[in-house]
């Protein structure tokens, strides 16, 4: 789950070269981002960037490394702020409307849950 102004960029948008060799030293780098990853407002997302399955990128977090599944990563740049995390969507229509409402049972059981790690409840 995306929000707005999210920004995922694999290069430099300038090549850069050795001087002597002519070589071209600025390369393009793979970014892997995982299922049910949630990633907030202005987040940066750059190459070598890894985020594990179920994981969530704080607002404005530039991420450019590799992250496990089941965190939350926030700062620039990112790092893991919490871990063993799960989270869930509720759908504004369906009850319960309150997060609090919604057992931990039911998110880690319910359909479009794919966990990639044992919770311990």
């Amino acid at each position: 789950m995306f929000a707005r102004e999210v920004f995922v960029g694999s290069l430099d948008f300038h090549s850069i070269y050795d001087l002597h060799s002519g070589e071209k030293i600025s390369r393009k780098k793979n970014i892997h981002i995982n299922d049910r990853v949630w990633v907030g407002q202005g987040a940066k997302i750059l190459g070598n960037a890894q985020v594990g399955a179920n994981s969530i990128i704080g607002s404005y977090a530039v991420v450019a490394r590799a992250y496990p599944n089941n965190c939350a990563i926030a700062g620039n740049p990112a790092k893991i702020v919490r871990k063993d995390i799960v989270w869930h969507s509720l759908d504004p229509l369906a009850s319960p409307q309150n997060i609090e409402d919604f057992p931990i049972e039911r998110m880690i059981q319910s359909d479009d849950m794919k966990m990639t790690t044992p919770v311990n409840l």
